[in-house]
C-alpha cells in the first residue's frame, strides 16, 4: 500500500485520468480515493462495485443490456465460459476447444434470445436458469419465444441442441455451459450483476471517473 497510494493520488490528481482501482484488501481503496476525491477533483463520484457483497459498493454492474448485439454477446459469453474452473464431469478439461466454443456460441444465443423478449430479465442469472432446465427447457423457452418462426435463423446455436437433443453430445453441451454459470447462482453475485446497470464503463473511462473494484483476496479459493 505504501506504493500503490501515492500512485493512485498522482493518478487522481490529474483531472482527466480514469482511474479504476482493484482493492485486493477490501474496504481500503473505496475510502481513500472518496476523500481524495472530495479535494482534488470536487463533485467526483467514486464509483464502487464488490461482486460478491452488493452492499460494500455504491455501485452494480450488468455486463448485458439492451440493446445488445451479437458481438457484444459473444464478448460476454467469451470471458464467462473461459474464465470459469468447472465444466460437465467425464466430458474433458473444461477449455477443450470444442467444448468452450460450444458453450459460448449457446450463451450468446440464450443471451440474444433474452435480449429479444422484452418480457424477459436480460442477464447472466436468468442465462443460467434456462441451461439449468437442460434440453426440455430450452425447448419450452423457443416455442414461448416472441420470435419462435424465426428462431432457428435467429439463434442457430440453439436449434443445433435442439434439433439434436437425443444426442449425448449436445446433452453435455448444455451441462457443460450449466456449469459454467454456476456462479451466477450465488445470491449476491446475481445482485451485483442482474440489476438494471446502473454502470457505464465506456463512460466512466472516456470521462476520467474513478471506479474501485472490491475484490478481497478473501474471496479466493485457497488450492491445497
Amino acid at each position: 500500500m505504501r506504493i500503490v497510494l501515492p500512485a493512485l493520488a498522482s493518478d487522481l490528481a490529474n483531472p482527466g485520468r480514469s482511474v479504476i482501482a482493484l482493492d485486493a484488501k477490501g474496504g481500503v481503496l473505496y475510502p481513500f480515493l472518496s476523500a481524495l476525491a472530495g479535494r482534488v477533483r470536487p463533485g467526483t463520484t467514486v464509483r464502487c462495485i464488490n461482486m460478491k457483497q452488493p452492499d460494500r459498493g455504491n455501485s452494480v454492474w450488468n455486463p448485458v443490456s439492451r440493446p445488445l448485439t451479437r458481438a457484444r454477446a459473444m464478448e460476454v459469453s467469451h470471458s464467462v465460459c473461459l474464465n470459469v474452473n468447472n465444466a460437465a464431469p467425464g466430458i474433458g478439461g473444461s477449455n477443450e476447444a470444442f467444448w468452450l466454443f460450444s458453450s459460448v456460441n449457446l450463451l450468446a444465443d440464450i443471451l440474444l434470445a433474452l435480449a429479444d423478449n422484452p418480457d424477459e430479465p436480460l442477464s447472466l442469472a436468468r442465462a443460467k436458469s434456462i441451461a439449468d432446465l437442460e434440453v426440455y427447457g430450452l425447448a419450452v423457452f423457443a416455442d414461448n419465444h416472441p420470435h419462435s418462426k424465426e428462431f432457428a435463423k435467429r439463434y442457430p446455436a440453439i436449434t443445433r441442441v435442439l434439433e439434436r437433443s437425443s444426442h449425448q453430445t449436445q446433452q453435455c453441451v448444455v451441462a457443460d455451459l450449466a456449469m459454467r454459470l454456476e456462479l451466477f447462482g450465488d445470491e449476491g453475485v446475481m445482485r451485483a450483476t442482474c440489476e438494471p446497470d446502473d454502470l457505464d464503463l465506456p463512460g466512466l473511462v472516456s470521462a476520467g471517473g474513478v471506479l474501485v473494484i472490491d475484490t478481497p483476496e478473501a474471496y479466493c479459493p485457497v488450492k491445497s
